[in-house]
């Protein structure tokens, strides 16, 4: 068996054989070589087995020396069918099944559309009861569908690919790299359902479109004032969620899945359990003035106080995140434009932020105040270690004073930046009841 290295000179150089074949195997990619026919054809192929030594030899030929086949070319054709093998795919009979699939005219069916896999997919995440399938299905159809429509996923290449994900980085890096990395997920459960014709996904190995750097966006007193004014401007229940956002600095998803039972709002207090907390820590969190007459804006009458705090039906939490932050967007947009045409001045936009920089904003605006760090820390629930028997109820009621006192400067605070005041150094205790007051 003829091994050698494979170049443009070492394929035509092989002697042609009386009859039969000859081959001349690469000497760094096993299972690669150039076969040569009694005819004087030239073929690049893979050779393998699947199922170990006791599977039977077959060869696959990948196209003939030439163009658009050289060694490089047929090379990079190679690693790919050798993946397929690695990972038990016969690239023989997934070739038929992909010729097959065009002979009876399936390969733009429906059931193959990039668009019909996409909803079945957002259904299956729905199903497994994913919170964040509202999200995603915004992603999808803001950022995939328009680009992929009704093209059979099997047809999807990575050019494809690239394109779409570089018109999603003109308007944001950061969605491009989430539209990228759900639309990788889509495609790997396509490929295990074995029903859309795609045996193996174009996105294998492939890095996300822009480097994740870490976000340290803080808003400015003057942007925060301004967000702060369009917030009210929203609609319930995403205005009163902003707003907690803003006078809580907890979490997202943690304050949009508040629900009533958490809260003893006599008392000013919130405990988030740790099924619903990031680090599974549970949290309890004091209330300013301003949190808990947010709070009660959403429901006025008692007896109706029960499930989900900050809901539009009663049945489901606040969520089309995506949609409110646009929408704010709009708000800010008009207002900054309203602003500019009075001054007569041109219009600025304000810089990209999302949601999570408020938190951010807020445990900024603490160390300003003179807060010290791990009474910030404590309130962003920023613990680790053990929670259990006496630690976990110390870690409840740890620096719960100086959690109050941070509360509500913040408080003050927002109001004095709302004024135009700016930063003011607020003393003194708004202060909720104790913790070990608290009803049980």
């Amino acid at each position: 068996m003829a091994v050698g290295k494979l170049t443009k000179r070492s394929v035509e150089a092989l002697a042609t054989p009386e009859k039969g074949r000859a081959f001349l195997w690469d000497d760094t990619l096993k299972g690669f070589g150039v076969m040569l026919t009694h005819k004087g054809q030239r073929s690049y192929v893979v050779q393998y087995r699947i199922g170990g030594r006791e599977g039977t030899t077959q060869r696959a030929t990948i196209g003939q020396h030439g163009n658009p086949w050289t060694q490089e070319t047929a090379r990079a054709r190679a690693v790919e069918l050798l993946d397929l093998v690695r990972r038990k795919i016969d690239p023989v009979q997934a070739d038929r099944d992909r010729l097959a699939l065009e002979r009876e005219g399936k390969a733009n069916d429906e059931r193959y559309a990039f668009s019909t896999a996409a909803d079945l997919y957002i259904a299956h995440l729905r199903q497994k009861g994913l919170k964040s399938a509202d999200e995603i299905a915004a992603i999808f159809e803001r950022d995939l569908k328009p680009h992929f429509l009704q093209k059979p996923l099997h047809r999807i290449k990575r050019a494809d690919i690239h394109t779409c994900t570089a018109a999603v980085g003109l308007r944001s890096k950061s969605s491009a790299n989430r539209a990228h990395s759900w639309l990788r997920a889509m495609l790997n459960w396509a490929v295990d359902q074995d029903r859309f014709g795609i045996h193996v996904s174009p996105m294998e190995k492939m890095a996300q479109p822009f480097e994740s750097g870490k976000r340290e966006r803080v808003l400015t007193d003057a942007e925060l004032s301004i967000i702060l004014d369009c917030i009210h401007e929203l609609s319930e229940p995403h205005s009163s969620f902003m707003l907690m956002l803003v006078f809580t600095a907890q979490r997202r998803n943690e304050v949009a899945g508040m629900r009533w039972e958490e809260l003893d709002i006599d008392s000013r207090q919130w405990l988030i359990p740790g099924s619903r907390t990031k680090n599974k820590i549970e949290h309890l969190l004091p209330l300013s003035l301003s949190a808990v007459e947010a709070i009660e804006l959403t429901e006025p009458e008692l007896a109706r106080r029960q499930g989900f705090v900050f809901t539009s039906n009663g049945k489901k939490a606040v969520a089309s995140f995506s949609e409110c932050k646009r929408n704010l967007d709009k708000l800010i947009a008009d207002r900054l434009k309203r602003d500019a045409d009075e001054a007569g001045v041109d219009y600025v936009p304000m810089p990209s932020w999302v949601l999570h920089d408020l938190r951010r904003t807020v445990a900024t605006g603490l160390q300003r105040m003179g807060t010290r760090i791990e009474y910030t820390e404590a309130l962003l629930n920023h613990v680790s270690g053990s929670t259990g028997g006496l630690v976990g109820i110390y870690q409840r009621y740890k620096y719960w004073p100086e959690k109050v006192d941070a509360m509500a400067a913040w408080d003050r605070q927002i109001d004095e930046i709302r004024s135009g005041k700016g930063l003011t150094h607020a003393a003194g205790r708004d202060n909720p009841t104790a913790p070990q007051e608290r009803a049980a």
